[in-house]
């Protein structure tokens, strides 16, 4: 799994496809992933100063967990996961990353639809990604060659842009609900949907973004229903 993984990190650190895009990012740490995961998690895309620098994704340099990271653990550790790496990582700046506290924790996976970081926007905040530059990166099939190396059970395609690539292009359906629509929709049914990727059947849920300004994560963490299932599924 390792040397694939190393391979495959290879290729994507050293791919620069889309001249929007900021291509600089280092490689990305093997020993920061969990063999054992049954969750995969499918951002945006790379956040500024986090695994671009860092190489474990939710912290940064100085080894700390950024934002998204602190409020994501806390929706994770409620069913068992967490974002920590299974064992201390030694950055190239020589700060530590932490392992995980907890070892009955399963240290999830996260990538990103659109591998490089998008820049600035115009407006406050990050650049979405262009749809052309989503398509590059799919075409790439970097996306595929993870879920086919980390073979998750559940896979959590957290915000708008990742729940709608995931739709068009692993799942070839159009989808018109909102996240929250489609959360709901998932309780109600007490059942997540399933899709067939490598001879296995992963589930997959769409989350809201892990962000302190979002009231639809706030309440989507505190959903017992949601939690319950989950823990129930990942057993």
């Amino acid at each position: 799994m390792e040397i694939d993984l190393r391979t495959l990190y290879s290729k994507i650190q050293s791919c620069t496809i889309c001249p929007k895009m900021d291509n600089y990012k280092v490689l990305r740490n093997v020993d920061s992933v969990d063999a054992n995961t049954k969750v995969f998690i499918l951002s945006q895309a790379l956040a500024e100063k986090q695994l671009r620098f860092s190489g474990v994704n939710f912290f940064k340099e100085d080894g700390k967990v950024g934002d998204t990271g602190r409020l994501l653990e806390k929706f994770l550790n409620q069913f068992g996961q967490t974002i920590y790496p299974p064992k201390e990582i030694e950055l190239s700046t020589g700060n530590v990353i932490q392992s995980k506290i907890n070892l009955n924790y399963n240290t999830v996976y996260n990538t990103e639809i659109t591998q490089c970081y998008p820049g600035k926007a115009d407006s406050k905040g990050d650049r979405i990604p262009e749809k052309e530059e989503i398509q590059n990166c799919i075409k790439t099939g970097f996306l595929y060659s993870e879920i086919s190396i980390i073979k998750p059970k559940l896979i959590l395609l957290m915000g708008k842009i990742s729940t709608q690539t995931f739709f068009e292009h692993v799942l070839k359906k159009p989808n018109k609900l909102s996240l929250t629509d489609l959360i709901n929709q998932i309780i109600i049914n007490n059942k997540f949907p399933e899709v067939e990727l490598y001879g296995s059947k992963i589930a997959y849920l769409p989350i809201q973004h892990a962000s302190g300004l979002n009231p639809n994560f706030q309440k989507m963490c505190t959903n017992e229903k949601l939690i319950s299932l989950i823990k129930d599924y990942l057993k």
